[in-house]
């Protein structure tokens, strides 16, 4: 009812996107939806007030589903709705590693691994990394640390690329002793009392050689805000004890858990984001830096964005030798 009320104020009074997402979500979806998932969920996921966070960077992510469909699917008739994601394919070896590994194979021999930049500067018309001489820097390095590797920054330029917002991740894999689970992917834990974690997934759904023969795996995600301490050990504890608490495992069946934690994970749009990232990547072009990637630009971009954007970089530079420019 709340949806269709509000799909009807938007057709009524032709009102725009309130630049609130927490405004927005009521604009959009109406007070029950707001209140029952998505004020919950994205508290959970962004780690701040949902009106601290920006409207625009859910153009383009959230379909507007067509109110046919939703009246229908409220009387139970079933509806196809997002199909995008309904199909996927997933590697049988190897995890998603495998999709990295095999961009990267025909590549290792050019390649130079384990060498944290520490110092770009300007030298003539190219650049100095780690005192050595190339041609053209390509930088996929966090804006927000940009200003420790970068030399010659200006003081607004490094305060702008110190306050754009993050959060990290970490995953934590739950190795069960069960020999199936239900036919799903993925769920959402939006509310507290299921636990830290906001996203589970069916980690062994996704292929047979993600769990031995007889056992299966959830993998969960934890989000922290920027460069906020990682939870600790208590973690694992809280984690099991929500998904016990949702139904989704029995204590006895877990034989062990595994963590991850990836500093840099989520881009939060707050209300100082565009002046913020169009300062440091101003910069950055200026200079003739060329960044690169989710937080290299601080895009919101998924992994098949960032490989077709690099694919569409690597084109450009390669014209851009040839023609000598």
């Amino acid at each position: 009812r709340g949806y269709v009320e509000a799909w009807h104020r938007r057709q009524v009074d032709g009102s725009s996107a309130p630049e609130e997402f927490g405004k927005w979500v009521r604009w959009r979806f109406g007070e029950g939806i707001a209140r029952h998932f998505m004020d919950p969920y994205n508290e959970k996921v962004w780690k701040r007030d949902v009106d601290f966070l920006s409207s625009d960077w859910v153009a383009g992510r959230v379909p507007d589903a067509p109110i046919e469909d939703v009246l229908r699917a409220s009387v139970g008739i079933r509806t196809e709705g997002y199909t995008h994601q309904a199909i996927f394919y997933y590697p049988r070896e190897g995890g998603f590693q495998a999709i990295t590994d095999g961009i990267a194979s025909t590549l290792t021999d050019r390649v130079r691994l384990s060498t944290p930049a520490t110092d770009v500067v300007r030298h003539g018309a190219g650049w100095r990394v780690n005192g050595e001489e190339f041609d053209l820097v390509v930088s996929t390095l966090p804006l927000t640390d940009a200003p420790k590797v970068f030399q010659d920054v200006p003081a607004d330029i490094a305060e702008a690329m110190r306050g754009l917002e993050f959060n990290g991740i970490t995953c934590l894999l739950i190795a069960l002793d069960r020999p199936e689970h239900p036919d799903l992917s993925w769920i959402y834990l939006p509310h507290p009392e299921q636990g830290p974690a906001n996203r589970v997934t069916y980690m062994s759904n996704y292929s047979p050689g993600n769990a031995p023969e007889g056992k299966t795996s959830f993998l969960c995600e934890v989000t922290s805000p920027g460069d906020a301490p990682y939870p600790g050990s208590e973690l694992e504890e809280q984690v099991l004890a929500g998904m016990e608490h949702a139904g989704l495992l029995r204590r006895d069946e877990v034989l062990f858990t595994d963590r991850t934690s990836t500093r840099h994970a989520y881009v939060v749009f707050d209300h100082a984001y565009h002046r913020r990232r169009d300062a440091a990547l101003g910069w950055m072009a200026a200079q003739g830096l060329v960044p690169l990637g989710r937080f290299g630009r601080f895009e919101y971009d998924n992994s098949d964005q960032c490989v077709i954007k690099a694919r569409a970089l690597a084109r450009e530079l390669l014209e851009r030798a040839s023609s000598g420019r």
